[in-house]
């Protein structure tokens, strides 16, 4: 951001005011709103959404066969019939593991949950360190209520070290609805030292944080959430407190 002039935001978002007063105080731009499927050429579709992978990421998914990249904006786009179809033309001597992870993901959400266990699985016998396919993995473990085969794939990656910021949050939420406060809270803010700033982790800390008395690291957490959420706000204390037994 301190090489930014402007932010581009789609269209139909709804920012916050105190959000858009935010980036123009600290970085002196401001919001450009424009329609992303609509406006602008697949090249630069595909530049914005990989602006923010980590380069290795961003470069491996630069290169691959234009069908995969091609999937690979109709899936963001929500468009997962046609991504499906995509992959489908894609010659087999171009089925990496970002392919099997991609179609993977697409399966799960058209709910074919099979299938899409079989991609992920061939996308990390392939690759062991594509993060996102494990992390794809036990989000439909979770989805399908595999939660014990969950839990101990979230283990076995913390032990080899894949993912550790992922499989803390995901602990922590599985700790918080098991009514393990104190579990929850380690590995929520295990998570955030790892990296994580997703608000609902950040959320979750904060509403813990109250809960064990450490209202001075609550407060701080709250106000980044409200950072972190531009189109929503941060949970209101009294809320939290009194949604708790």
């Amino acid at each position: 951001m301190n090489i930014a002039n402007r932010l581009f935001a789609q269209k139909s978002y709804q920012f916050r005011e105190a959000f858009i007063s935010l980036v123009k105080k600290n970085f002196g731009g401001g919001f450009e709103p424009i329609d992303f499927a609509a406006d602008l050429d697949p090249e630069a579709r595909l530049e914005l959404l990989l602006a923010g992978f980590p380069p290795h990421w961003a470069e491996r998914y630069a290169a691959t066969s234009p069908r995969v990249k091609e999937a690979f904006l109709f899936s963001h786009e929500g468009a997962t019939a046609e991504a499906l179809t995509c992959l489908d033309d894609v010659e087999p001597g171009d089925r990496n593991d970002l392919y099997y992870f991609e179609r993977g993901s697409l399966l799960a959400r058209s709910g074919e949950t099979d299938a899409a266990f079989a991609d992920l699985e061939l996308a990390v016998t392939i690759n062991p360190d594509l993060e996102f396919a494990w992390e794809a993995w036990v989000d439909l473990e979770l989805a399908t209520g595999a939660e014990d085969q969950a839990r101990q794939r979230l283990a076995a990656m913390l032990d080899s070290g894949n993912a550790v910021a992922f499989c803390h949050a995901r602990l922590a939420a599985l700790e918080a609805q098991a009514g393990d406060a104190e579990s929850a809270l380690h590995h929520g803010l295990s998570a955030v030292r790892q990296g994580d700033s997703s608000p609902a982790t950040v959320s979750l800390c904060a509403v813990l944080l109250e809960r064990a008395g450490r209202d001075a690291e609550a407060e701080t957490y709250e106000a980044r959430v409200a950072a972190l959420s531009p189109s929503s706000t941060a949970p209101r204390r009294s809320a939290s407190r009194s949604g708790s037994s």
